[in-house]
């Protein structure tokens, strides 16, 4: 009964979180299906500030986080060359094009800046895939792939077997060149940063939905559902025994 329970808290809970990603990804009104106009409606206020577990001795590298809380947060963050769709299409991001051959891919950067104002380039890709090709958080995805380098064309991914779905792994986090590895999180793309406390993420624009997003530390996975039921976290997501991630 208990675990009936705790089943069913995630699944409604899991809709918070998908608001929660809906709102910082933005998107577009459905159609009505009677054909006629759709009528705009104003979305419901959304709290302006949550707060997340984290693991502050894991740090908010995500080449070097172990705990799936900060993996987590890594989304947050940071962008891919690609994002995956709920059906797994790759979806581009920093990426504009993407041609997969025989033997490698050839990527076109999108004009995009990192938040602090800097070029996302080649080279930006090319060490975060060195980065990424080397954790153990995306590492066994990036199996296929044995080596990226910088073109006047973008980024080349070279294959070590033909892969046409290889585009797929493409959606590892993009950092600038030379912020990875520090005491503080790397500098990237997505719609949070850290703030000045290294204990809350800051919303780059309005868009993101949740202005911001407070960080609870936690000492192991075990305390997550008593921090929740007190009120100390917003959610959480974590693995069930059948290997489904869910939101919590």
């Amino acid at each position: 009964m208990k675990n009936r329970l705790i089943r069913t808290a995630a699944a409604l809970l899991a809709v918070a979180l998908v608001m929660l990603c809906a709102s910082c990804r933005g998107g577009s009104d459905p159609e009505p299906e009677s054909g006629a106009p759709a009528e705009r409606t104003t979305a419901p206020l959304q709290k302006k500030t949550i707060t997340l577990p984290y693991s502050r001795a894991d740090g908010l590298d995500p080449f070097e986080a172990k705990t799936h809380t900060n993996i987590d947060l890594a989304g947050l963050l940071y962008e891919g060359l690609f994002d995956l769709s709920v059906d797994y299409t790759p979806v581009p991001v920093l990426a504009s094009t993407c041609s997969v051959g025989q033997n490698a891919m050839v990527v076109k950067l999108a004009a995009r800046s990192f938040n602090d104002g800097s070029p996302v380039t080649a080279s930006d890709v090319v060490y975060s895939f060195e980065l990424a090709k080397d954790s153990s958080a995306y590492g066994e995805r990036l199996d296929n792939i044995e080596r990226a380098y910088a073109t006047a064309e973008g980024v080349v991914f070279e294959l070590d077997r033909p892969n046409f779905f290889a585009v797929g792994a493409l959606d590892f986090p993009i950092v600038r060149l030379g912020t990875a590895g520090r005491d503080t999180a790397p500098v990237g793309s997505g719609k949070y940063v850290v703030d000045q406390t290294g204990e809350a993420l800051s919303a780059v624009s309005d868009a993101a939905g949740v202005e911001r997003i407070e960080l609870f530390n936690v000492f192991d996975s075990d305390s997550l559902i008593t921090n929740l039921e007190l009120g100390r976290i917003d959610m959480f997501s974590s693995e069930l025994a059948d290997g489904d991630r869910v939101a919590t």
